[in-house]
């Protein structure tokens, strides 16, 4: 009897310790569930939070109406201003790196070290062909809020700024950021979306220059004043988001969440950037073009044109600005047209400028009308 019972015992311990070690016949098991999130808001005019993409420090906008109106509110801010603005949030900016190498450039006093530097910064600089260089994303104040690489992140979608066009990434999956460099066109099925920077026309509808630049003859003390206005727009897929209830593998098992899903809605949004600079130079080796600080004014007036379907809106923008010791003067001027435009209705929705004028120092100026 004694035998018996022991063998009952063997034979459930058996079964209790089986049962431990099985896989539930049903497949994987799943996560808890959780409570589903409440839905995301947005301060747009709180700071963007500071994330970490590709291990960089990046501007994290909660969607595309933050980064508008943060881009207004810095669109007056100089160099010092902006630095200060970046230190706050421990952020280093493609802005803030190109003026850094910037001052490189100014103290070249040799060949051989021109030619490094031409080496060394040839993916980060343009160089134009009077002296000067130009960051990669020719836009002051919209490369204050992209990373030293031209990214930032806006809702769920990561974009890339670069020299000629804007790439998005709606997923956020930064594993098709190489395939996406490559592409000239939008790939729905990958999600990538590909908008040119577009440099608007100085005449409404007409055959004007793409910009209003200008620039004075040295004066008797090497120095002159560079200066230009353009605007420049590109285009942004619209999403819907709401969260989710979904299911990733992590190579064991899946893990059930809920996870803020971004869809494009298959319009666009389209920004308009005006922007005017105005550069106090002197000439150094080589003929090289480095800033050299000085009291500089700016006047001008912006015709700036809003294509409204068959009609044309004109936004006459007056404007007198001026910095007092600096190398340069920059004020962006963002302007929102449209906001749901159809993929297959992107025009030319803003043109302008029409005429400007930069002194600096009460001498050394340039002006151009239009």
């Amino acid at each position: 009897m004694k035998w018996r019972f022991l063998s009952v015992l063997a034979l459930a311990l058996g079964l209790v310790i089986s049962s431990c070690n099985k896989e539930p016949l049903d497949g994987p098991r799943e996560a808890s569930i959780t409570e589903k999130p409440q839905d995301i808001e947005v301060d747009v005019f709180a700071l963007p939070e500071v994330v970490k993409i590709n291990n960089q420090a990046t501007l994290a906008f909660g969607n595309l109406e933050h980064f508008k109106t943060t881009l207004s509110s810095i669109a007056e801010m100089n160099s010092t201003a902006l630095n200060k603005w970046e230190k706050n949030m421990r952020f280093v900016s493609m802005r803030n790196e190109f003026e850094r190498i910037e001052d490189r450039y100014e103290n070249i006093s040799t060949q051989q070290q021109l030619d490094q530097f031409r080496d060394n910064y040839r993916h980060k600089v343009k160089f134009t062909g009077d002296g000067d260089i130009e960051m990669i994303v020719d836009m002051y104040h919209v490369g204050s809020m992209l990373n030293t690489e031209g990214i930032v992140k806006i809702g769920g979608m990561v974009q890339k700024f670069t020299a000629d066009k804007v790439i998005s990434i709606v997923d956020s999956d930064l594993s098709k950021l190489a395939l996406a460099e490559t592409l000239t066109e939008t790939d729905l099925e990958q999600n990538i979306f590909i908008s040119p920077i577009n440099t608007s026309s100085t005449n409404a509808r007409s055959s004007g220059p793409d910009a209003l630049d200008c620039e004075s003859n040295w004066d008797s003390d090497n120095r002159r004043v560079k200066m230009s206005l353009d605007v420049d727009w590109w285009s942004t897929p619209n999403q819907n988001c709401a969260w989710q209830w979904v299911s990733v593998w992590n190579g064991q098992m899946y893990i059930y969440d809920w996870q803020y899903v971004c869809v494009p809605t298959g319009t666009y949004n389209i920004t308009c950037n005006m922007e005017l600079e105005v550069k106090s130079q002197k000439k150094g080796f080589l003929g090289i073009a480095f800033g050299s600080k000085a009291d500089i004014e700016a006047k001008y007036g912006a015709n700036v044109h809003e294509l409204n379907g068959s009609s044309t809106i004109n936004h006459w923008m007056p404007v007198s600005a001026s910095e007092t010791d600096e190398k340069k003067l920059v004020r962006s001027y963002p302007v929102d047209f449209a906001a749901n435009v159809p993929g297959s209705a992107i025009v030319d929705y803003c043109f302008g400028p029409t005429h400007v004028a930069g002194i600096i120092n009460s001498g050394t100026n340039c002006h151009v009308f239009h």
